[in-house]
């Protein structure tokens, strides 16, 4: 049994109104609608009308005007922030890249005139290295374990390749390598 529903032409009229808002998708002006016909502010409709996720916080009297997607968001982005500046494992190092056919030798004989300077080794870069940071004398600043290309990577973390050398050369998908290790912390 269905129950009896009292439709007058007035109530009739505005659920069909309602019902074309809804079909076109027009939330402002459907809120209106609803807003005047139930006799209720607009604003109260609006927030009602949001998910709870994109509301904003209410902690008894108190409203926040910031959504727990927000917070949410906000709280990721100091963490990985905290997580970049105050990570234990990281280098400090420069490269020379070279793509050439005899690259290996080329860099073997570099090798042989920096004698771990990092004086000379920053002057070899700037000169030969194939790579934009050669206009810093080939540093790449500090990076974290697993930045850069893997066989890069392990060359620079292994802990046989002591600070202060020039270790390789050691081939990438980008080419041949000498690098310089300046600093480096493995906890």
């Amino acid at each position: 049994r269905r129950p009896k529903i009292d439709l007058t032409l007035p109530r009739l009229l505005t659920l069909c109104f309602i019902r074309i808002m809804m079909k076109i998708y027009d939330l402002n002006i459907f809120l209106l609608v609803v807003a005047m016909v139930s006799g209720s502010n607009m604003e109260e409709e609006r927030a009602l009308a949001k998910p709870w996720y994109v509301r904003d916080i209410e902690i008894g009297e108190i409203k926040l005007p910031i959504s727990p997607v927000t917070a949410l968001a906000l709280l990721y982005g100091i963490f990985c922030v905290y997580q970049y500046f105050t990570d234990k494992i990281f280098a400090e190092a420069s490269h020379i890249l070279v793509t050439k056919e005899d690259a290996e030798e080329i860099l073997k004989q570099m090798q042989s005139k920096i004698n771990n300077d990092p004086a000379k080794f920053a002057s070899l870069a700037s000169k030969h290295s194939e790579c934009p940071s050669k206009q810093n004398g080939g540093s790449l600043g500090k990076f974290q374990k697993g930045v850069m290309a893997p066989p890069f990577d392990r060359a620079v973390f292994d802990k046989n390749n002591p600070v202060g050398t020039a270790i390789g050369p050691i081939q990438t998908h980008f080419g041949w390598h000498l690098i310089f290790i300046h600093k480096r912390r493995l906890q």
